[in-house]
């Protein structure tokens, strides 16, 4: 359910690129860059978000069936690659 009032705005938003707030003015010469750019960064946090959400979920759904007490592995390692993920697309934005 949050999941759904995270990627619904999320996705509209995405669509309407001049809505956004840019580091640099927006000129005839850079819009399309800068649109393109902004619509790729709201796609990866969706994709992210929902990931995050699903993969939290079906955690929920396992410990719930079948309780176990150890450090889920699999779990911290995707969520060290998101992490990671969302290092790479900051630091290339950035530039």
């Amino acid at each position: 359910m949050i999941s759904l009032f995270i990627f619904l705005p999320l996705n509209w938003l995405k669509n309407k690129p001049h809505l956004f707030n840019y580091t640099k003015n927006i000129t005839e010469e850079n819009y399309k860059y800068e649109y393109i750019k902004a619509f790729k960064l709201v796609s990866w946090v969706l994709l992210i978000t929902v990931s995050i959400f699903f993969v939290a979920v079906i955690e929920v759904i396992t410990e719930f069936f079948n309780y176990n007490e150890s450090i889920n592995i699999p779990f911290i390692i995707l969520i060290l690659l998101i992490l990671s993920i969302f290092y790479k697309m900051f630091k290339y934005l950035i530039k």
